[in-house]
């Protein structure tokens, strides 16, 4: 009889295999799936236990292990790293331990289903999984009805599953979403649309609703200003506007452009 204990990983397994009849001793590292599937192959038509702490993905290594005969034990695995009385960790002294465990008759042995349990267990699963999103699309297209104030509720579901393309609402989305600009890479999809909803035209940076003040001590107006100055506006490309907008020297240039326009106001007066 060969005992293997096993200290498996996602890629590779380390092996520690004591033949109880010639009291041989093997370690190995086997690589998955080729290589280590051979070396099981290699032991067919004998006595053969495995022993392997209890993880995921060891349903294909499972299935070859059944498929050659093989015994197969799963144990806890935080039992087997409590009994292991070195903190210092390897793969070569895991699987020698899992092994001492199978020896002594100390391996913490769990129940693991059959199978054919396991496989009915995913597909339930599956199904579970595919009606939570069946249901979360339901619940959109529901919203989305509601708020265009179609309310046919049942009716609507009933003529999704038929496959008919029934209208919601008027069949047309609300005008601030059918105009919403989109932003290119760069975030200037805002300023985009405002320049070119304006023709183009830009007559120097907002000022946030601020006036600008003569020295005369008066608040000239803003939309005066501005006429009064319409000869010194000129056209921005909307990186120029977005530049001018987002710079650091922004403020600096409002204030600038605000006082000029000032004095050019009391100058043609």
């Amino acid at each position: 009889m060969k005992i293997i204990g096993c200290d498996f990983h996602p890629s590779f397994q380390q092996i520690a295999m004591l033949d109880t009849v010639t009291g041989e001793l093997v370690e190995r590292k086997l690589l998955h799936p080729e290589q280590a599937t051979r070396f099981y192959e290699s032991l067919a038509g004998e006595e053969v236990l495995v022993g392997l702490e209890s993880m995921g993905n060891t349903l294909w290594f499972e299935r070859v292990l059944n498929r050659l005969g093989f015994t197969l034990w799963i144990g806890d695995a935080l039992a087997i790293r409590v009994s292991n009385p070195r903190k210092q960790k390897t793969d070569k002294r895991d699987a020698g331990h899992i092994l001492r465990l199978l020896q002594e008759g100390r391996f913490p042995r769990i129940w693991v289903p059959s199978l054919a349990e396991r496989d009915l267990r995913q597909l339930l699963k599956h199904r579970h999984t595919l009606v939570q999103m069946r249901t979360r699309i339901k619940n959109q297209l529901q919203h989305i009805a509601l708020n265009q104030g179609w309310q046919k509720k049942a009716q609507a579901m009933d003529s999704v599953r038929a496959g008919v393309a029934a209208p919601v609402g008027t069949g047309t989305l609300d005008e601030p979403a059918a105009g919403r600009p989109v932003a290119d890479a760069g975030g200037n999809g805002a300023t985009d649309h405002a320049v070119e909803r304006d023709g183009g035209a830009s007559c120097g940076p907002a000022t946030g609703g601020g006036v600008a003040d003569e020295p005369s001590g008066r608040r000239s107006d803003p939309g005066a200003g501005h006429s009064a100055d319409a000869g010194r506006c000129k056209s921005f490309s909307p990186g120029q506007a977005c530049r001018q907008l987002s710079g650091t020297d922004s403020q600096r240039s409002i204030q600038r452009a605000a006082a000029t326009a000032g004095s050019d106001q009391q100058t043609r007066q």
